[in-house]
């Protein structure tokens, strides 16, 4: 998702990648004992270093960001089961913060070529009851530099907590190549308004990307998405196309 780093004043840049530093040595620590944590009282012992964190940087975060995941800290199901849906979720709004923040030693030509993409999966086990039937959707990448492609495995909410579908994505998208990603079915839509960026939402997936200085047009089953909202209807065993066309 572009936000704009490369045009960031510095000491705000600066900020940004001291706090993404400062959450991923939180998540790190967090990881290794989450799967401890059995009680409400636990509970907020293991998280307590977060808040000030996010206090801290409140004004160098993406508004959203900071309310996911000062939201994320509070615990509004105190069971074991709620407390291990809550783990999982406030490891993944950290993985997904981290994604889209700077990190220390990139320059800002590196935050702008290529497409960073968060995907989510969320899938009940009654979904895969039913015979769940994914659609294909092939990316090419029409002379555009290589594409990083960054997964990562979410379940949205603990109602999904029984089973999370990881779809699996290729490292990169390399210039003039085709990669092909399967995806549940359902709506998509695509919102091309935003200067910089396409995001793609559905129910169960986020895909926050840039787009490359050089893109001519970003198309989704013929449709350009640049400038524009669009949305599809994803059907089971459907395929679809997603091409950057760069100059």
């Amino acid at each position: 998702m572009s936000l704009g780093f490369s045009s960031l004043p510095n000491k705000r840049k600066e900020r940004q990648q001291k706090a993404r530093k400062k959450m991923a040595s939180f998540l790190k620590k967090f990881n290794k004992f989450n799967n401890k944590i059995e009680n409400a009282e636990e509970w907020y012992d293991s998280v307590k270093e977060l808040e000030p964190i996010l206090d801290n940087y409140k004004d160098d975060l993406p508004r959203d960001v900071y309310l996911k995941l000062k939201n994320s800290i509070k615990l509004t199901d105190k069971t074991f089961r709620g407390i291990k849906a809550a783990s999982k979720f406030l490891s993944i709004e950290l993985k997904a913060a981290n994604a889209i923040l700077p990190a220390a030693g990139l320059s800002a030509s590196s935050t702008t070529i290529g497409i960073s993409v968060v995907i989510a999966i969320v899938v009940s086990s009654l979904v895969i009851a039913s015979s769940f039937v994914f659609a294909e959707v092939i990316i090419t990448n029409n002379g555009c530099e290589d594409i990083p492609v960054l997964s990562t495995l979410v379940n949205l909410d603990e109602r999904f907590e029984d089973i999370t579908l990881f779809v699996d994505l290729p490292l990169e998208i390399a210039k003039d190549t085709s990669e092909t990603i399967m995806i549940p079915p359902g709506k998509l839509a695509f919102d091309g308004q935003i200067a910089g960026q396409v995001i793609v939402k559905s129910d169960y997936m986020t895909v926050p990307f840039d787009i490359p200085n050089n893109v001519q047009s970003i198309e989704f089953n013929r449709s350009n998405l640049i400038g524009k909202q669009h949305t599809e209807q994803i059907e089971q065993s459907s395929n679809h196309e997603l091409i950057l066309n760069c100059g």
